[in-house]
């Protein structure tokens, strides 16, 4: 039975594809795929991102992309040493395949022989005192991984600022200056910011000031189109600005700014709240 990466892989060769031509079909880094077709997803990037990639990868290969996550999870869970739980997902997504199907085996143990597990269950209230604290771990390591590690993913040399849309830098932001209300204030207007999909791409939309509670985070398949009222500054991060067009309230934004070229690799843009 072939283990995930050699899915991918031969998924990849089937299409007579070489890694450089999926790297440039996908907008994927070529070290990427690589690793992923190795069955190593230890790069380091948040646990977010490697499962948007491999869904993406997943799709362009036109594998399955459910059975496919759901066998990384799988793998994931082994890897933890939950056996018990990697089982379980491989018997959900194969319900017709025998009772003793064993969970996938680590990166280290793949092409050693299994020993048999003896005694020793943990219950059920332990196992799932174990899951919550997992899942409460994972979600601040998660958390701490995107604040300090996207900004040294982003190219450097941006180009000029202009004002409709900025990309950020690694640098901290300076605060924006108090501005004091009048006392006939007017209400906010209200903008619709959409987002079309040229490629099958990544996106992730949130406000600045609210990070842990995106408004959309995850894939956007070719052709594709997702909008959002706002009143306030947004950001968009995406894995790569070409496979991407921006419109606010229904005008294109230039992502170039006026350069003509769009800004490749994982990116972070602010779109304002202002005509």
């Amino acid at each position: 039975m072939k283990n995930l990466g050699e899915k991918l892989a031969a998924a990849r060769n089937a299409m007579g594809f070489t890694l450089r031509d999926a790297a440039d079909q996908t907008r994927l880094r070529t070290d990427i795929i690589s690793n992923m077709e190795s069955g190593e997803f230890n790069f380091k990037l948040p646990e977010i991102y490697k499962r948007g990639f491999l869904r993406i990868y997943a799709a362009f290969l036109k594998l399955n992309v459910d059975e496919i996550m759901a066998e990384y999870a799988a793998l994931q869970a082994s890897r933890r040493g939950d056996a018990r739980k990697a089982k379980h997902i491989l018997e959900r997504i194969a319900p017709a395949s025998p009772k003793d199907v064993e969970p996938p085996q680590s990166v280290d143990g793949r092409y050693e022989s299994s020993e048999d597990e003896s005694g020793g269950d943990i219950s059920e209230d332990q196992m799932n005192y174990i899951k919550l604290g997992a899942v409460f771990v994972g979600v601040l390591l998660a958390v701490a991984l995107i604040i300090f590690g996207v900004s040294s993913l982003v190219r450097p040399n941006a180009p000029e600022e202009n004002p409709d849309i900025n990309m950020t830098s690694s640098a901290p932001a300076s605060p924006a200056p108090r501005q004091q209300a009048s006392p006939a204030a007017q209400p906010a207007k209200e903008y619709l910011l959409g987002i079309s999909a040229l490629r099958d791409t990544y996106i992730n939309v949130y406000y600045p000031q609210d990070k842990s509670n995106p408004l959309y985070t995850g894939s956007i398949a070719a052709g594709d189109k997702k909008e959002f009222k706002y009143k306030t500054p947004l950001k968009i991060m995406t894995t790569d600005a070409q496979n991407i067009e921006v419109y606010r309230n229904g005008k294109k934004i230039d992502l170039s700014r006026g350069t003509g070229i769009q800004p490749s690799g994982i990116c972070e843009f602010s779109v304002s709240a202002r005509d």
